[in-house]
């Protein structure tokens, strides 16, 4: 790829920072290739170079910077049109599975919940709070983070609950499950070629609902678990409606 790119007759110590800068540009439109084998192939160059100065070739070499990855934080999140049709297609369902998904899809889109977070309740992590109502309790063991945390419940997300046998009403929702009855819904959607549309959305949306509808980030950052704020910054997206509330406010006092 060097040879292909800068020549046979280029001169080691002619590679620059610019150089590099070209040569990223050039792997990532023409080659096609992803962030994580563009640094393979810079920290290839780095040897060369490493190599080169430390034989005397050249003095120094350039700074040469890794990649930055895109972020794996979904941006997208379910519209309140998009719930409401979802929540149809499921409770009509012929399929029983398909059904039950739509009750856990539900409880999850309410509580923000990890997949793996809901798995681990059991009937006595919920129970009636004296202060909040009703609410479940994710165990540490079963958290990202390692940290136990109190979630309150929705009148949805009890019925939802309450709906399921046993005394782990989510453990039979693992990915397996949880993907074929995805399936049914990215057609229903036309989603099928939408990457991003994702059954995790539910969590991302619970995020992004609750920064828009409160603006309070650090109540967020506690309701959903997050080990740092830095995470729970990412929900606060400027939507159109920011943008129109915004533009009031200042007419108003203008």
């Amino acid at each position: 790829d060097i040879e292909a790119f800068f020549g046979s007759n280029f001169k080691i110590e002619d590679f620059k920072n610019q150089s590099r800068i070209d040569f990223v540009k050039w792997l990532k439109v023409v080659k096609q290739n992803k962030a994580s084998t563009v640094n393979k192939k810079l920290s290839a160059v780095r040897v060369v170079l490493d190599f080169a100065v430390d034989q005397e070739y050249i003095p120094e070499r350039a700074n040469i910077k890794s990649v930055k990855s895109a972020s794996n934080f979904r941006n997208t999140y379910i519209t309140e049109e998009q719930e409401a049709k979802i929540i149809k297609f499921t409770t009509n369902h012929p399929l029983e599975s398909v059904q039950k998904f739509g009750e856990f899809w539900q409880w999850s889109i309410d509580t923000g919940l990890r997949f793996e977070e809901s798995r681990g309740v059991t009937r006595k992590d919920i129970y009636n709070d004296e202060t909040i109502g009703w609410v479940v309790m994710v165990q540490e063991e079963n958290s990202k983070t390692n940290t136990s945390r109190t979630v309150p419940l929705t009148t949805r997300a009890l019925q939802m609950a309450n709906k399921q046998q046993g005394i782990n009403p989510w453990d039979a929702f693992d990915k397996h499950r949880i993907a074929r009855a995805w399936k049914y819904i990215r057609r229903h959607m036309d989603m099928v070629d939408n990457k991003m549309f994702v059954p995790y959305l539910t969590r991302h949306t619970l995020g992004s609902r609750l920064v828009q509808r409160t603006g309070n980030i650090k109540m967020v950052k506690e309701f959903m678990g997050h080990s740092n704020i830095a995470m729970t910054d990412k929900y606060a997206k400027i939507s159109p409606k920011n943008l129109i509330e915004a533009r009031d406010a200042l007419q108003r006092h203008a």
